[in-house]
């Protein structure tokens, strides 16, 4: 905002102006917020797009607590049940992490923990690992996806460009000929 006010001055902006600016400037909260993890919780595993972008990708948060949403977040925050959570995190800490070399970044994603008060970066996948993570993951027995926000998945797998869609595995409605 300073800089909107410091560009109005310069510009020889009249008081009325710099009013406008200072309310136009509230619509829009801090960028660095965008993908900004829950607040108030003791505990979250998220999945992120760390490849080249040209859009935004989504990040994902998993969580046993509905924390708050920071302003301007545009990151999905996903509860689950304690179990489910559990299945979740001995599923992303039993998982082979098959890191992405330089090379194999620009189509990459990554998991990463917070839990007893500290970060922790778990695993960069490139493509074909990721598209694997990603089926396996969908696919663990022990969350019903049913009732959660599958997007951020869907959007990891196209994003990575996966041979299989995820959607082939959910979709009731297949059937073989």
């Amino acid at each position: 905002m300073k800089w909107a006010i410091f560009v109005a001055i310069l510009l020889g902006a009249t008081s009325g102006a710099l009013a406008q600016i200072k309310d136009l400037t509230a619509l829009f909260p801090p960028l660095e917020n965008i993908y900004a993890p829950p607040t108030r919780v003791s505990g979250w595993i998220s999945i992120q797009w760390v490849g080249d972008m040209n859009h935004p990708i989504i990040p994902v948060y998993y969580s046993v607590e509905r924390g708050g949403r920071p302003d301007g977040s545009s990151s999905r925050y996903v509860t689950m049940t304690g179990a489910e959570y559990k299945y979740l995190s001995d599923f992303v800490h039993s998982y082979q992490c098959v890191r992405a070399n330089k090379s194999e970044r620009s189509l990459s994603i990554a998991t990463s923990e917070f839990g007893r008060g500290r970060y922790q970066p778990l695993c960069i996948f490139a493509r074909n690992p990721g598209c694997d993570f990603l089926f396996r993951l969908a696919a663990l027995p022990g969350i019903d996806w049913s009732h959660k926000d599958t997007f951020p998945l869907y959007q990891f797998e196209a994003e990575l460009g996966c041979k299989e869609p995820l959607t082939k595995s959910h979709d009731s409605k297949e059937r073989s000929n």
